[in-house]
């Protein structure tokens, strides 16, 4: 920084006596023979200010041949060497971080065509740390929706005592999951550590509206005995109670948009859609289903 500094410095300095120079209306009082003490300060000073040019262009001559052609990085018996690879993307661009290790491995494998398979490699660094952790995040994030969901199809199972009644269930809610991970990717982008465990508390919590509903219609069957008619007073009764707690819920969710932790923004903005989106869905999606299951 200091020389860089330096080098602005210097070239205002030389740019301002040019354009003195260049002056048409400028003209020198002193004579010609006789050199004035503060010129001839300005002469040493000119001619120290093109030493330290000369200085600061071959530094930067030198870094330049550095970054153009560095020096090989081989171990002491020659069968180790380093390659290190500077990325132009952020680390948190999966996709160019993908197509990069992708080249990185095709290097490899022609290498190891034309040497044999003793040629190993290892790679490290924030690119490849940042893809293992998203793949990580994936798997993890793959297992806890199914043990999430097997464990609520169960307990479900066990109390209703109908596959067809929580499979409608399980459906508006997938839909209403799907929704809600796809204004994620829109609004957000990919999930990370600190956000993943959030499809377990939209499933968790996202479910309640339509445990209501299915209750509700279960009450109104057995009130009135016509599967059909007992949808609407279902919905009538239903409505209001699973609004105002899925609204309440999406507000205290929300309230996390005011602090400064992305991660706490994040976790405001998947689950305050998700508790909308998943009522939305039990509303819209259950009542067509209990015609077609009746």
């Amino acid at each position: 920084k200091a020389d860089l500094v330096s080098a602005r410095d210097e070239l205002l300095a030389r740019v301002a006596e040019a354009e003195l120079a260049a002056n048409p209306l400028f003209v020198s009082l002193d004579d010609e023979d006789e050199v004035p003490p503060d010129q001839a300060n300005g002469s040493a000073a000119s001619s120290k200010s093109a030493d330290r040019l000369r200085e600061l262009e071959q530094k930067l001559a030198e870094a330049k041949q550095r970054a153009e052609a560095p020096a090989e990085r081989v171990s002491a018996d020659g069968r180790l060497q380093l390659f290190m690879i500077t990325a132009a993307f952020p680390t948190s661009d999966n996709a160019r971080g993908r197509k990069l290790l992708t080249a990185v491995r095709s290097v490899v494998r022609d290498a190891q065509a034309e040497f044999g398979p003793a040629v190993k490699y290892h790679l490290t660094g924030t690119v490849t740390m940042t893809l293992y952790e998203h793949d990580s995040v994936i798997r993890g994030m793959g297992k806890a929706i199914a043990v999430t969901v097997l464990l609520c199809a169960v307990a479900l199972l066990w109390y209703y005592r109908s596959a067809l009644a929580v499979g409608a269930v399980l459906w508006a809610l997938t839909v209403g999951v799907a929704i809600t991970f796809g204004l994620t990717y829109a609004l957000v982008g990919q999930l990370n550590m600190m956000s993943a465990f959030l499809v377990s508390i939209v499933v968790g919590n996202g479910i309640n509206p339509g445990l209501i509903l299915l209750s509700r219609y279960f009450e109104e069957v057995r009130k009135t005995g016509d599967a059909h008619a007992a949808v609407a007073p279902a919905l009538a009764g239903a409505v209001r109670g699973t609004l105002a707690a899925t609204a309440t819920a999406a507000v205290a969710y929300a309230s996390l948009l005011v602090t400064d932790f992305r991660g706490f923004m994040h976790f405001g903005v998947i689950a305050g859609i998700g508790m909308l989106a998943c009522w939305f869905t039990a509303f819209t999606r259950l009542p067509s289903l209990f015609f077609v299951l009746a």
